[in-house]
């Protein structure tokens, strides 16, 4: 069962350009929302779960080895990913579809030629992809 965790949102800028996506959508969708025990980031059309993965939180593997330890998390890369991987398949197991996005890539759109830290909006072409994906029309 999910649930908000409070009034208060914890947002970063890919979670404030995923808030923005998914409003142009016109999905129903809540932010910082606690399932089972964890809080996941978006929770879409009370089916799937859309975690943003930043590089630096979630130890991209491409970045990080597996003994890199992470201060913020007090934890090392491995026991990050293993953490991850624990929560993706709750969710699943609970009935939720996961999708995960890192802010390099999703579903084919890339942030190609953003200097870091700089995002975009989408065009109408990659929205419509987007619906298409979530199986919306």
């Amino acid at each position: 069962m999910a649930r908000k965790k409070s009034d208060k949102q914890v947002t970063n800028k890919i979670e404030q350009t995923v808030s923005t996506i998914l409003s142009r959508l016109n999905l129903p969708f809540k932010e910082q929302v606690v399932v089972d025990k964890y809080t996941v980031d978006f929770l879409v059309d009370n089916k799937y779960i859309v975690e943003c993965f930043g590089d630096f939180w979630h130890c991209n593997p491409q970045q990080y080895t597996s003994s890199y330890y992470n201060k913020g998390k007090k934890k090392t890369a491995e026991e990050i990913w293993k953490r991850d991987k624990e929560r993706k398949e709750t969710f699943e197991q609970l009935g939720y579809k996961v999708v995960r996005l890192d802010r390099v890539m999703f579903a084919g759109l890339t942030k190609k030629d953003l200097p870091r830290s700089k995002w975009r909006l989408l065009t109408d072409k990659e929205l419509n992809f987007l619906r298409m994906l979530f199986e919306l029309q």
